[in-house]
């Protein structure tokens, strides 16, 4: 298989590759990728996971929160700040109800800020690409990457359906890596004290 190695190519080969899954098949990937998060060691101690809310083509979260609510730990999603003009960290409270913000990605409707302070010891990115050394391949919009520059987070796991590893992300100095990465068939350590690969 040819995969482009060029940044926008490579996007918009994975955007293609997203709009060509069918939904029962995104079900029940989804739901492998989702108990491999809970196989991750640092979750079960986790108090806080920051959790993105699903779109289309992308590993759907639905079990990861209803998960963390049934054993009592906090949940937190990104959503647009107006005053910041940036993307902050939420509480996604349970019964919450969710709405479409900017670029129509879901977030909660009444807003209340994780502080500066507070630590998430677990949280999960979506993105386009990924590769085996925890690099990154986002909508290049850079979001995500100025998001996890100014919170304190624990471990930073990449969630992303096995199609979407490739040999090499092009990365810049502003990328900011993964620690593990999650897929429907594998967990890949990819930060500092990385193992081997897991299936």
């Amino acid at each position: 298989m040819n995969i482009p190695h060029d940044k926008e190519k490579l996007r918009e080969w994975i955007r293609t590759r997203r709009r060509e899954l069918q939904e029962d098949w995104v079900a029940a990937q989804s739901l492998l990728a989702c108990r491999r998060v809970f196989d991750l060691p640092e979750f079960p101690s986790a108090a806080v996971v920051g959790c993105y809310l699903s779109m289309r083509g992308e590993v759907q979260t639905g079990e990861v929160i209803s998960q963390c609510r049934a054993v009592g730990k906090r949940v937190c999603v990104p959503a647009f700040c107006e005053e910041t003009g940036q993307y902050e960290l939420a509480w996604l409270k349970p019964g919450e109800k969710v709405v479409p913000g900017r670029w129509h990605v879901p977030e909660p409707e009444d807003r209340e800020w994780v502080r500066e302070e507070e630590l998430v010891d677990v949280i999960l990115v979506p993105g386009l690409a990924f590769d085996a050394a925890g690099t990154r391949l986002g909508h290049g919009r850079g979001h995500y990457d100025n998001l996890l520059t100014r919170k304190r987070v624990g471990i930073r796991a990449g969630l992303a359906f096995e199609f979407q590893m490739v040999a090499q992300v092009p990365a810049t100095e502003k990328d900011v890596g993964m620690d593990v990465i999650v897929t429907n068939e594998r967990i890949i350590r990819s930060g500092p004290g990385k193992d081997r690969r897991r299936s």
